[in-house]
């Protein structure tokens, strides 16, 4: 029978050394798990702070001033934008006569009447019958051509020069210009300047004063 009082030894009692050595060996383990998962823990932490740390630097940067950068000045392949002019305001019409009408209309009123002059005098000239409506044509009063001689020319230059003369209701030269030939621009310029003097008594038509046109021809040299 069991005896309370009896004590029961093992065959192979381990040694009490021993035991201390796997107990500190133990705690040493668990000591090592801990130390693990703190560093583990530890490195997760950090990566956040990290992590909003990075966020409030974007935040903030956001707000940073970023001064204009200057255009390149390197050529643009696209092309430039058309500019579209600025309407000019229509130039004031200046009279040339004492109609108070500006060259343009004087021009278009004295070639409209030197048509119906000349078809009168075709009539007239052609059937020998006078018509109804009376023509006389601009006499010359005032003025004469330069005198431009064979030194103002290349060697053996010579030209016929004719320009178309605009005559007013006044007798005034309103505009002459250079239809046929061709000549030095300066003495282009002394022929013109010398015919828009000259005076003439208007052509008429029964009897009223008209703008007429008449083709003067000058030979150079003179």
């Amino acid at each position: 029978m069991f005896d309370h009082d009896q004590i029961f030894v093992p065959r192979y009692p381990v040694p009490r050394a021993f035991g201390a050595v796997v107990s500190v060996l133990v705690h040493l383990a668990a000591f090592v798990l801990i130390a693990l998962l703190y560093r583990t823990q530890g490195a997760v932490i950090v990566q956040e702070r990290a992590s909003r740390a990075t966020q409030l630097a974007a935040a903030r940067n956001l707000l940073a001033y970023r001064p204009v950068q200057p255009a390149s000045s390197r050529p643009s392949i696209l092309p430039a934008p058309a500019r579209r002019p600025k309407p000019q305001a229509p130039k004031a019409e200046v009279a040339v006569d004492s109609n108070g009408d500006s060259l343009e209309v004087v021009r278009r009123k004295a070639k409209k009447a030197t048509a119906g002059l000349v078809e009168n005098f075709k009539i007239r000239t052609t059937y020998g019958i006078t018509p109804l409506d009376m023509y006389s044509l601009a006499i010359q009063t005032a003025g004469a051509l330069p005198h431009i001689g064979a030194e103002d020319l290349p060697p053996r230059f010579e030209q016929y020069l004719v320009v178309e003369v605009t005559i007013s209701i006044d007798g005034n030269v309103v505009e002459a210009r250079l239809t046929t030939g061709m000549v030095d621009q300066k003495i282009q310029d002394r022929v013109l300047a010398a015919i828009r003097e000259f005076k003439y008594i208007p052509a008429k038509h029964n009897g009223s004063p008209i703008p007429s046109q008449i083709d003067i021809v000058v030979h150079v040299p003179s």
